[in-house]
């Protein structure tokens, strides 16, 4: 049978936040699991239960999220994942103790003066490069506003472009649960103190911080 992952935790002899969770234990780490006789649909409802069975387990341990679709063949796979990776597993949850993942998007107020782009003079490959490297700059100042407005209030960022014009920033903070209150009073006040647009998400389970430790 094969066995679904949902987190690695370290093994600190605590029960699984979510009853039907199995725990699978090597090398001072724990998978938090479950049994599967096949492959998970990924349809809207899989997706939601597992989301918030992640989110159930991060509220009372520290914890590598795995992506929906985790699967490996046997209890013994996982623990032989857990061996291997003992040293990666351990130093990655190390960084995230006592935090949780937030998400923001931002954007800038649209400016009245520039009107509706001319179709005839936008069209160009020119006029197609300058845009691209006008967003390119205007997402770098995004990145260097957010850092000092936020700073001393996150412990670790990860900033992506995104094709939506009207938001073309989002934003990953690891923030630490005793300055979350702060954070987010900050996130309000920027949002309603500047010319810039800001929504905020959270708290998640830190994915956007557990990249490369993918089973």
């Amino acid at each position: 049978m094969s066995v679904l992952v949902y987190a690695i935790s370290v093994d600190d002899a605590r029960a699984p936040a979510a009853s039907h969770l199995h725990e699978v234990c090597a090398a001072g780490l724990r998978a938090l699991t479950e049994p599967m006789s096949s492959s998970p649909s990924a349809n809207l409802e899989q997706l939601v239960r597992y989301e918030q069975t992640v989110e159930t387990i991060m509220q009372t341990h520290t914890i590598l999220p795995m992506r929906f679709g985790s699967l490996l063949e046997s209890e013994e796979d996982v623990r032989d994942l857990l061996r291997t990776r003992a040293g990666e597993f351990l130093a990655a949850l190390e960084r995230l103790v006592g935090a949780a993942e937030y998400g923001l998007r931002v954007a800038t107020a649209p400016d009245p003066a520039d009107g509706p782009a001319d179709p005839l003079t936008s069209s160009s490959g020119e006029a197609y490069m300058r845009k691209h490297l006008e967003e390119r700059r205007q997402s770098r100042e995004l990145c260097a506003w957010l850092d000092r407005a936020l700073d001393g209030l996150v412990r670790d960022s990860s900033y992506r472009e995104t094709p939506d014009p009207e938001a073309p920033l989002s934003a990953a903070y690891l923030v630490d649960r005793l300055t979350e209150p702060a954070f987010r009073e900050r996130v309000t006040e920027l949002s309603e103190t500047t010319g810039r647009i800001v929504w905020w998400s959270g708290p998640w389970p830190p994915y956007s911080f557990a990249a490369g430790v993918r089973g």
